[in-house]
């Protein structure tokens, strides 16, 4: 009901919609590892939840298209590549990449959920559930911030810092976001939609001097982020826009106002 009523009001003057924004975050940080609301760590309820926001996708992707509104409809996901500390962690790299990234991009273009140890599948998946969520999509939404950096050593053994760190404490990777796309169109291909870069930025321990923010370090990660959204679309991948994340500092998730993205 309230896809129809959005598309029905407001479809006749949108560039776009997106059913959900980070459905991964709502799964798996709310209800396997507890850091986001409602705080539960149940990986089978983690996967039945993620099976059920992808299905009210297709949902609501048919409730919209029912309206007859033009407007383009699409998903947006955050993604990352997992780059394998040791030739040991080849395996766990192909695990965590599966349960951020292909956990959602396999239903949507396959039709099917990605198998191995490690992947809980959902208990509650009904038949025609894969018919709606695999439904056409006009476009998709890609945020990135950082990689996954994936070792079973104990203690993990760290990532080279490139170039530091955000104010998450997110490593920050630029290349990585030419490794993610183009692994995207390689696995895809021509069933990848067109693509927008939804989110990108970093969040930064912002100060004021003499009634400004000197802001070299948010500048330094943009420009070189963009530079390898350049590189990405330049092997080919059909990019379409890209969008900062983000305008103002804003509340983010349960970091509260501690964690600064904004520009302004």
């Amino acid at each position: 009901v309230y896809a129809d009523t959005i598309a029905r009001r407001f479809g006749d003057r949108l560039a776009s919609i997106a059913t959900h924004n980070e459905p991964w975050c709502t799964a798996v940080l709310g209800h396997r590892t507890g850091q986001f609301a409602p705080g539960l760590r149940d990986a089978q309820i983690a996967a039945d939840v993620s099976h059920h926001l992808l299905v009210s996708h297709g949902m609501a992707t048919s409730a919209i298209r029912a309206t007859n509104a033009r407007v383009p409809i699409g998903i947006v996901l955050n993604q990352s590549p997992a780059t394998p500390a040791t030739v040991d962690d080849i395996a766990l790299a192909e695990t965590q990449y599966a349960d951020l990234v292909r956990w959602y991009m396999d239903p949507l273009f396959f039709a099917r959920y990605p198998q191995g140890p490690g992947l809980t599948q959902p208990a509650n998946v009904r038949a025609g559930d894969f018919a709606l969520i695999s439904q056409p999509l006009d476009w998709l939404g890609v945020n990135y911030y950082t990689r996954l950096w994936s070792s079973g050593a104990q203690p993990p053994i760290s990532p080279p810092k490139l170039r530091g760190e955000t104010d998450m404490g997110w490593e920050i990777y630029p290349q990585g976001l030419t490794e993610l796309l183009t692994t995207l169109k390689r696995d895809y291909g021509d069933m990848l939609p067109p693509l927008a870069i939804s989110e990108n930025g970093m969040a930064h321990a912002d100060q004021l001097e003499a009634g400004a923010v000197i802001d070299p370090g948010r500048i330094s990660y943009l420009d070189a982020h963009l530079a390898a959204l350049r590189d990405a679309i330049r092997l080919g991948v059909d990019v379409r826009s890209y969008f900062c994340w983000s305008l103002m500092d804003n509340f983010e998730w349960n970091s509260g106002y501690a964690k600064r993205f904004g520009l302004v």
